[in-house]
This record gives structure tokens, C-alpha cells and sequence, in this order.
């Protein structure tokens, strides 16, 4: 047999042809070489240490590719996984690489270039997804094309600047106000429309749920802010914003050419106030959609 002294300084040559890993290579093993790109003897070259399983020193730089390999997310390739080697586009395999810790949850700062959103694979909303929820995504529709269209940065969250061509207005779909729209408020926002009513309305003013609007909270203008407090307490109650005495005369107001309608052109506060107000997205306020039902 030929120890690696006389074989010489080709290692991985010697490696290759050491087919039992006993760290020298005999007659039968010279004579009977295997070929050099068959992953048998890919493994073996890469296996230095001879101990039946790669460490990431050993595999190399390639991290996922070493993911993808480590089948059971134990951080090392044994020869079974290296040579039953899964689809490199499989959901599992994708789900492998992005869960770095290996915990079998994925959280937001693992959701590095994700095509699909992790908001719509969340299911309970609990702030990571889990390995079933990742292989069983919800059905897609229209409105999953659209959210990735408008995200183009594919942070998983649509910006204003981000905003166009869209036919709802921003800042209805934007329910957290934060000034961005995530995926479960534009998934949402088909339900949004057949609840939206204007006692809806007074909750998404009151953000921090004391039971009374202030002027900060209000998304109008300061004029239809004080037309609205009767009470002249410096805040609106519920009653107040139900009322829709004082808003009709606003409208009456605001709309200076009596078409029936407000443009933006009429419109004396904010681009932000006016999609608002503008429910339908079509660039005007109706009567309805200022003052109530």
C-alpha cells in the first residue's frame, strides 16, 4: 500500500483514490480508481479529517450551500445527506437556508431575499413563521401580485413613494397610520371596505384608545377639527364625530363650486387628510364619504 509519503503532495488525487478512508491506498484501490466527479468521491476529497461527516471549515465558504446539504440542521453534512441531495429550489431547502439558528422558526431578520412576504405566511400574526406555515402558504389571489408589485424594494413594506398606480387611497389602507403599508393591511383591506363605517372611523382617530379624539389624533383640518367640538372642551368624544351636522356645513363650504364633490383643489389640508377621506381612491370627496351615512 502507498502511504501519503510516497504518493506525494497530490492530496485530493490521493484522497480520491482512497476509497476505504483508511488513509492509504493499496493495489486494488489504485488499479480501481473511482471517478473523480462522482460525489462519493467528492465527499471523501472533502472529508480530511476521515470522521464520515463535513464541518464548515471543511465544505468551504458556500453557506447555502452547506444549508441546503444539512438536511437535518445539525451544522455538519454527513455522507448520506451530501449524497441524497435535495432539490436546491424546494420549499424545505429554502426553508433550511433562511433558518440560520436552526430553530425551526423564521423571524424577520432571517427573511433575507424572500420573494414571498412574511407577513402573508404569518398566519397568526405572531411575528415569525413557522416551518408549516411557510410550506402551506395561503392561496394566492390578485391582491398578492399587486402588493409585490408596489413593493419594490421587496422590504416586505410599501412606502408612499411606493404608492403608485393604486387605486385605494394610502392612508385608509394604512390602518396602524405608521406611514407604511404592510401585507396583512393590504391583504385586509377587502374586509376594511365592507366594515368601514363612520363609528370605524372615530377608532382610527383615536389611536391610543382613551375614548376621546385630540387635535393632535385628528387626521382633518384645524377649522372641521373645531366645527366638530361643540363642546368646546379641545376634544372630540364620540358623539361629536357621529354627529354630522357640523361636517355637512364643512362640506357645504369646502365645496366652492357646488358640483357635489371636493377636489383636491378644494381641499384646505393635507394630501394625507384627503386620501383619508377619499374611501374609493378616485381622487374626489363625496357628501358620504365627508360627513357619514
Amino acid at each position: 500500500w502507498l502511504s501519503r509519503g510516497e504518493f506525494g503532495q497530490n492530496r485530493v488525487e490521493f484522497d480520491r483514490l482512497d476509497a476505504n478512508n483508511d488513509n492509504r491506498v493499496d493495489r486494488a484501490e489504485y488499479l480501481n480508481p473511482r471517478p473523480a466527479d462522482s460525489a462519493v468521491a467528492r465527499f471523501d476529497v472533502l472529508d480530511r479529517n476521515n470522521n464520515g461527516w463535513l464541518s464548515r471549515g471543511e465544505f468551504g465558504q458556500n453557506r447555502v450551500e452547506f444549508d441546503r446539504l444539512d438536511a437535518n440542521n445539525d451544522n455538519r453534512i454527513s455522507r448520506a445527506e451530501y449524497l441524497d441531495q435535495r432539490p436546491q429550489d424546494s420549499a424545505v431547502t429554502r426553508f433550511d437556508v433562511l433558518d440560520r439558528n436552526n430553530d425551526r422558526v423564521l423571524v424577520r431578520s432571517e427573511w433575507r431575499n424572500e420573494p414571498r412576504s412574511f407577513d402573508r405566511l404569518d398566519l397568526n400574526g405572531d411575528g415569525r413563521v413557522t416551518r408549516d406555515e411557510y410550506l402551506n402558504p395561503p392561496p394566492a389571489d390578485d391582491r398578492e401580485a399587486r402588493f409585490d408589485v408596489l413593493d419594490r424594494n421587496r422590504d416586505g413594506l410599501i412606502a408612499r413613494g411606493e404608492w403608485r398606480n393604486e387605486p385605494l387611497a394610502f392612508a385608509r389602507v394604512d390602518r396602524d397610520n405608521n406611514g407604511v403599508v404592510s401585507f396583512r393591511e393590504y391583504w385586509d383591506h377587502g374586509q376594511a371596505d365592507d366594515d368601514y363605517s363612520w363609528g370605524d372611523r372615530f377608532r382610527r382617530y383615536d389611536r391610543n384608545g382613551d375614548g376621546v379624539v385630540t387635535r393632535s389624533e385628528w387626521l382633518g383640518d384645524a377649522d372641521t377639527f373645531a366645527v366638530l367640538d361643540v363642546s368646546r372642551n379641545g376634544v372630540l368624544e364620540r358623539g361629536e364625530i357621529n354627529n354630522p351636522s357640523g361636517l355637512a356645513a364643512r362640506f357645504r363650504m369646502l365645496d366652492s363650486n357646488r358640483d357635489g364633490w371636493i377636489s383636491r383643489a378644494e381641499w384646505r389640508d393635507s394630501p394625507a387628510t384627503f386620501d383619508f377621506f377619499d374611501r374609493d381612491g378616485d381622487g374626489r370627496i363625496t357628501r358620504e364619504e365627508h360627513v357619514g351615512p
